[in-house]
Order: C-alpha cells, then sequence, then structure tokens
C-alpha cells in the first residue's frame, strides 16, 4: 500500500539505548517542517523523558518491562502500529530491526531504512534471516550514511533502492565552531557519553592518559546525560579538547572540528556497530566538508518518498 499522502502518521523507529539515535532523529526531524508534526518517534534510551523535554516532537517510550521478551515486545507493536495507523515507518537502526521485529510485523506498511555500519554476518546470525528468507520484508528505500560492510551493502542494494548520503547527520546547533580561528575555545577538555559508568571512566582515563603523555595540563571536564544537559552540542563545540566514544554522531561531530579545535575518538567494542572502522574512516577524510548539511538532505529524501 501507497503511504497515505494526506497526513497520516509515521512511524520513526529510533530503537537503541543512549542518546544517538535519539539525536539523529531529532536533527532530520527539525528539518521536515510541516512534515514532522506527522511524526511519532518510538525509542527505549532511558534518556527519552529528558529529550522529550527539549523538544516538540512526538516521543514515545518502549519500557524495559515491554522489551523483557519478545513475545511481550512484539505485542506491544503490533497495538502499537494499530493504535496509530502508520502509513510510513522510516527505521533509524538495522533494516530488520533490533531483534527481527520487522522480519514479520506490519508488512503491508513500506519502510525507509537510514543505513549505518552494521556487522551485518553476526546480524544476520542473531536475527535468523535465514528461518525466514521466504518472508523477510526489506525496506523499500535505504539512505546509506555511512561506509557499509560489503555485504551489507550488497544486500540492500539487491532488495531496495538505495541512495548515498556524503554529509554527516547533525542538529544545526552541533556544528562546530572550531574551524573559525576568532572563535574563543575553552582550554578545557569535554568527556562526552552517554554510555555507562565503567565506559565513563575508560574514556576518563583515556583523556587523562592523552594529557599526560603530552605533558600538558588541561583541565578535565564531564558531559554525561545524568548531569541533565540535552542538547549538548552549543556547551561541547565551545571545547578546545573532545575526548568521546566512536558512535555516529559524536563521530561526525569530530569530523567537522577544525585546526583549532582536537577531538579524540575512543572506539568501544559493540554487538553490531563497528565503532573502529568508523573511527579509521572519519581519521581517513570521511565527512570533510564542513559545509554541508546531512540533516537537510535526509529530511528531503524522505519527503521526497511521501510526495
Amino acid at each position: 500500500m501507497d503511504p497515505d499522502r494526506t497526513g497520516r502518521a509515521i512511524l520513526y523507529y529510533a530503537m537503541g539505548g543512549g542518546l544517538g539515535h535519539l539525536t539523529r532523529t531529532l536533527a532530520i526531524a527539525d528539518e521536515m517542517g510541516p512534515r514532522s508534526s506527522s511524526l511519532r518517534i518510538l525509542c527505549s534510551s532511558n534518556f527519552s523523558p529528558m529529550v522529550l523535554a527539549s523538544t516538540g516532537h512526538a516521543i514515545d517510550h518502549v519500557t524495559g518491562d515491554t522489551l523483557a521478551s519478545r513475545e511481550s515486545y512484539y505485542g506491544f507493536l503490533s497495538d502499537y502500529i494499530e493504535r496509530h495507523q502508520f502509513s510510513l515507518i522510516i527505521l533509524d537502526t538495522f533494516p530488520f530491526g533490533i531483534v527481527g521485529e520487522w522480519l514479520t510485523l506490519a508488512p503491508d506498511i513500506p519502510r525507509l531504512l537510514v543505513a549505518r555500519s552494521l556487522k551485518w554476518d553476526r546480524y544476520t546470525d542473531v536475527v535468523n534471516t535465514k528461518e525466514t528468507r521466504s518472508g523477510r520484508h526489506f525496506p523499500s528505500c535505504s539512505l546509506v550514511i555511512e561506509p557499509l560492510d560489503n555485504d551489507y551493502e550488497t544486500v540492500l542494494r539487491d532488495n531496495s533502492s538505495a541512495a548515498n548520503l556524503h554529509e554527516p547527520i547533525l542538529r544545526r546547533r552541533s556544528h562546530h565552531p572550531g574551524s573559525d580561528p576568532s572563535t574563543g575555545l575553552l582550554n578545557r577538555c569535554a568527556v562526552v557519553h552517554s554510555g555507562n559508568e565503567n565506559e565513563r571512566n575508560s574514556l576518563l582515563d583515556y583523556a587523562a592518559g592523552l594529557f599526560r603523555e603530552r605533558d600538558m595540563s588541561v583541565p578535565i571536564d564531564t558531559v554525561f546525560p545524568d548531569q541533565q544537559v540535552y542538547p549538548a552540542d552549543g556547551l561541547v563545540s565551545s571545547y578546545r579538547y573532545i575526548v568521546s566514544a566512536a558512535g555516529y554522531n559524536m563521530a561526525a561531530l569530530a569530523s567537522q572540528a577544525g585546526p583549532h579545535c582536537q577531538h579524540y575518538l575512543f572506539p568501544f567494542t559493540r554487538k553490531y556497530d563497528d565503532q573502529h572502522a568508523r573511527k579509521k574512516h572519519v581519521e581517513s577524510g570521511l565527512w570533510k566538508d564542513r559545509k554541508a548539511d546531512g540533516a537537510v538532505k535526509a529530511a528531503r529524501w524522505i519527503e521526497d518518498f511521501l510526495q
């Protein structure tokens, strides 16, 4: 069935921990103008109340109890889809969802995929795509927003229409001022992360080691979600030194840092997301155009499908 052109609800599926999926989703939603009023953002981040307080977009949160079993989660999604009568689903996750939920659910609703880096072999083993090969429902169109594993990209292009986005998706306030020599950056280091305490401590240790090796005395500040600073883009971009993990959003911000700011990426090992590969891509010049606006292009890509 074609998506309803008259403004019926659109599901923006931004499942995942931390703040990455939500922040990228809001960057795109902010650029969709009147069409953004049709969006309902579904997420599982524990920080969604903080995000909700900073935006006018409709955000629904899936509780941990609902996610405790596939049966309860599938039941929730079926009821949620029926209640809102979605005409389009935008997946800012993986092509079949986190645990394979979109292999079978809502096959008649068109889907768009915002395609990020993915350890394809590991993902397909976990979601058991081989057992449902005949019933797999691929997204109608995919927007490839960073380099993909070769097998993953081949599967997407063989089963859907795929377009490449060569610019990073960042909210307007995120663009780094460090390329402007007249900008007065704080001669301090911001350690930025929304992960767990162990990961935050690892980043703090890494930052301290960086400056110790360079025999530099640089005060270190933390920008963690429990400090209730969101969006933190403007604050983070005022620092001369930044240390973060290599998730999509922070890596994209690092790519925009000019010569007056040093952004150090410390990749963590993830089940599906390859932060080590992303760091290498950024250091090799990925997203080096600091005047590009990927969020606007992503929003236009969605709107073009709705025409």
